[in-house]
């Protein structure tokens, strides 16, 4: 135990979600129980499954090389690369976002009909991911636009049960 506990709102640990970095289950959990919007969220990384996550998920990776040095992807994935923690200290405060107080609900769903995993507030039916909710009911489509197998604006991960690939032929 280092002291620390106290500074962290909420603890999310790997086995509360069902997959692991590189998807962004953890990441969006920690969103959803401190109801703080992705976008909105800074995600502090020293691996490189873990910009992939933070990314994935939507948040804004800042990476802090450890052991890993950056590569390619990484520069391009993370919106900053700084050499310790407190120059993260220094970015975040420099952001605008010192308080982050814009605490916009996020949740994720499970669509009933295709079991994809989607953000409530992209969708809506209740229990339908946009895509489900498009094909059977007309709503809103979300133009969608995949990065590590998920919409970056639904979260959508392309699924369709046998049911929406025969109305979508139609």
């Amino acid at each position: 135990y280092a002291g620390i506990i106290d500074y962290f709102d909420v603890l999310v640990c790997g086995d509360m979600v069902s997959r692991s970095k590189p998807e962004p289950d953890i990441y969006l959990k920690a969103c959803e129980l401190l109801n703080v919007h992705p976008k909105n969220a800074f995600a502090i990384e020293d691996s490189y499954n873990g910009i992939r996550a933070a990314c994935a998920g939507g948040l804004r990776p800042i990476m802090v090389p450890d052991l890993a040095e950056p590569t390619a992807e990484m520069e391009k994935l993370s919106e900053v690369i700084l050499s310790s923690l407190f120059e993260v200290m220094d970015y975040v405060k420099g952001s605008g976002n010192e308080d982050m107080c814009d605490r916009e609900h996020v949740s994720i769903g499970c669509c009933e009909e295709c079991g994809s995993k989607f953000l409530n507030t992209a969708s809506k039916m209740k229990n339908l991911c946009p895509e489900c909710a498009h094909i059977v009911y007309g709503c809103p489509k979300c133009n969608h636009v995949f990065e590590n197998n998920r919409c970056i604006y639904c979260y959508w991960d392309g699924s369709k049960s046998e049911y929406i690939k025969q109305l979508g032929r139609k």
